[in-house]
């Protein structure tokens, strides 16, 4: 009941129950019949499910379950991997092993230890390498696939986008191989467009703009030729419009990019408004938002910045708080307070009032001050954040922050020479 709850019926609330009930009961018989390999295995499934669950718990209002997951997870693994080094012919339990590596390392990411998480990648993509060459079943390549993916992820969230190249490329061979072999799966098929997405994200980081869109297109064509329209389809796509914003950005079309980043931000938004628990989304539009306000900045509209800095922050900061704060959350809030801090401060150098360009020379300093301190909340900073937007630095904010050492003449130096 605790794995049906947890993969089929989606009953989050319900599997918990079954599965701390579970796993209470095979806690007790493995210390009454130690090394027994059945109840090792019922107790590691147990806590594998229990992971799962509160994995699931992690996606929603509950940033705190990640770290839970993380701890059965954790559990599960090490069991198996006992029982794995005992049988090392044993296909299933390997294949066990390495699927709970990668789920320990998402676990990890989740809660802001990417280092961490790394070797586990590795470790399942050198598994799953090693049992694909032995056994040709769909299940074990699509696992393959993800810890492709996954691996490329890593690089990329640490700004090695070059090197995150090569993993999207077997990510997406991997892919081609799979609707090969199984054309009318549709799972199969949208992973397809997703590698499509994650090799063209990657290449337009790397400098490869043209190619990156160009593989960008491709999934978008993928999409419609399949003609899904279910909402795990729509979110894809939306990210792919949200990531070809990004390189159109970069490549210097700027009414291309606020195009699609507004399609992106509509679609979010609505997401957001259907299902306010769906935290994952509602945070994307806060993100999309800082997008948005980082062009009005640079385009010095100053008013039309605040305004989606002020939106972006109500959806944001609630969850940023807390001793387990949700790290998507976070990230996002050190971007918006740095966002409304340089909104205050252009201000403020362009004020001819002293007294309206003090007030926000002190309120672009206070902001600062939160996004330098939110930054310090951050486990392992890494230049792309874990929804893979890009996060304001630790040397740009504190240059910022030297700034106010003599604020007071600085304001009055500057209204004087005008």
């Amino acid at each position: 009941m605790c794995r049906l709850n947890t993969e089929y019926l989606g009953n989050i609330g319900t599997a918990l129950e079954y599965c701390q009930a579970a796993m209470k009961i095979a806690e007790k018989q493995s210390q009454v019949e130690q090394g027994n390999r059945e109840v090792l295995t019922e107790l590691a499934r147990d806590y594998d499910a229990t992971g799962r669950a509160y994995g699931e718990n992690g996606t929603g209002a509950f940033a705190g379950d990640w770290y839970k997951a993380l701890d059965n997870h954790r559990k599960a693994l090490a069991l198996v991997e006992g029982l794995a080094k005992a049988n090392p012919a044993d296909v299933d339990l390997n294949s066990w092993h390495g699927l709970l590596s990668i789920l320990t390392a998402d676990d990890l990411f989740e809660t802001g230890h990417v280092r961490q998480a790394v070797p586990l990648y590795q470790q399942a993509t050198r598994t799953f390498e090693k049992i694909s060459q032995q056994d040709n079943k769909l299940t074990y390549l699509n696992t393959l696939n993800l810890a492709y993916q996954r691996m490329g992820d890593m690089l990329l969230v640490a700004g090695r986008f070059e090197e995150s190249v090569p993993y999207y490329r077997k990510q997406l061979k991997t892919s081609v191989k799979l609707v090969a072999m199984d054309p009318k799966n549709m799972v199969f098929r949208q992973g397809l467009v997703a590698a499509h997405a994650t090799y063209g994200h990657a290449l337009w980081r790397a400098g490869r703009i043209r190619e990156g869109l160009a593989s960008l297109r491709h999934g978008l064509e993928q999409i419609a030729a399949d003609r899904q329209t279910d909402s795990g389809t729509k979110g894809l796509e939306t990210i792919i419009r949200l990531w070809m914003a990004g390189g159109l950005e970069k490549s210097g079309d700027v009414k291309g990019a606020m195009r699609l980043y507004e399609v992106a931000l509509a679609n979010y938004s609505d997401i957001c408004r259907s299902d306010p628990k769906d935290v994952g989304d509602c945070i994307m539009v806060a993100g999309v938002l800082d997008r948005v306000a980082r062009i009005h900045l640079r385009q010095e509209n100053l008013d039309e910045a605040l305004t989606e800095y002020q939106k972006a922050l109500a959806l944001i900061e609630p969850l940023s708080l807390g001793d387990e704060p949700n790290l998507e959350a976070l990230y996002t809030a050190v971007n918006v307070y740095y966002g409304l801090a340089e909104v205050n401060r252009i201000r403020a150098e362009r004020s001819r009032t002293p007294r309206i360009g003090s007030e926000a020379w002190a309120q672009a300093c206070n902001w600062y001050e939160k996004s330098h301190a939110a930054y310090l909340r951050i486990p392992s900073w890494q230049p792309i954040t874990p929804n893979e937007l890009e996060s304001r630095s630790l040397n740009t904010i504190e240059a910022r922050l030297s700034l106010f050492q003599h604020a007071p003449a600085r304001i009055s130096a500057s209204n004087t020479a005008r």
